[in-house]
């Protein structure tokens, strides 16, 4: 999610005009996203890559007169994350075994954090550089958990002032629904369940017995799911982070 909200700063920050009908060229803006990314990694994970290297001094003093707080921004993962492997002893081990160096594993823990959120983000990006849709989205699964992440596509990011138009002509539910009815993932309207789960971001998915809401406060108040967003309501996560991340409930 970090990295898929640089890309909606590189459009606040360098094309503000966002007016309608302002035509943007989603590669150019990509191209931009990727080169900053390095710069954010080089600078605040201390990750080395060729495409910093390639980065000249005028590109360097941009982006460390716009995009300095980001870096800071990165730099603020690092306590959660690198403290989030002394609750996990498995994956202490686990890297203490792969690295070899227990001064050193909790910072590369960091780092390896770090440079998966970039490859999450940079395939979402490509992959859906001439998608005309405003939204994607897929499922994250594991052993014990599934998680529905709905992210803006590059053409949300640009064309995001028609969505808070939408917002504030209350009809912003009849895109996203329409969006992923297509997909045979429903919203519920339920108000016994907005009442239970105290959100009306619930979805129900065509032959699948889960439901997946937003969930309004973590699953631990320590680290244990550092890479969970802050708690902003539904829309605001989506339009200003670019992502939410809907909690799986198995109805019993």
């Amino acid at each position: 999610m970090f990295f898929t909200n640089i890309y909606r700063n590189i459009l606040y920050r360098e094309y503000k005009k966002l007016i309608p009908g302002l035509i943007i060229n989603s590669e150019e803006i990509f191209k931009k996203w990727v080169a900053l990314c390095f710069y954010i990694l080089k600078k605040g994970c201390n990750l080395d890559s060729d495409e910093f290297t390639k980065l000249n001094e005028k590109e360097m003093r941009n982006y460390n007169f716009l995009y300095h707080d980001i870096v800071s921004d990165a730099l603020y993962y690092r306590v959660p994350i690198m403290d989030y492997v002394l609750y996990h002893k498995r994956i202490q081990d686990i890297l203490i075994n792969e690295i070899g160096n227990k001064e050193t594993y909790r910072a590369i823990f960091y780092q390896m954090c770090m440079m998966k959120g970039y490859e999450i983000a940079h395939r979402r990006h490509e992959e859906n550089l001439i998608n005309p849709s405003y939204f994607n989205h897929e499922f994250v699964e594991s052993k014990n958990y599934s998680v529905l992440k709905i992210f803006l596509t590059p053409y949300g990011f640009i064309h995001k002032l028609d969505l808070i138009n939408y917002v504030k002509m209350k009809e912003f539910y009849k895109y996203l629904d329409s969006y992923l009815n297509i997909y045979g993932i429903q919203r519920l309207e339920d108000e016994s369940l907005i009442k239970i789960f105290r959100t009306k971001f619930i979805f129900k998915i065509d032959d699948n017995e889960s439901i997946y809401y937003y969930r309004r406060k973590p699953k631990d108040e320590k680290y244990e799911s550092f890479g969970e967003q802050d708690r902003k309501s539904p829309i605001t996560a989506l339009l200003l982070l670019g992502q939410i991340n809907l909690t799986q409930h198995i109805i019993l």
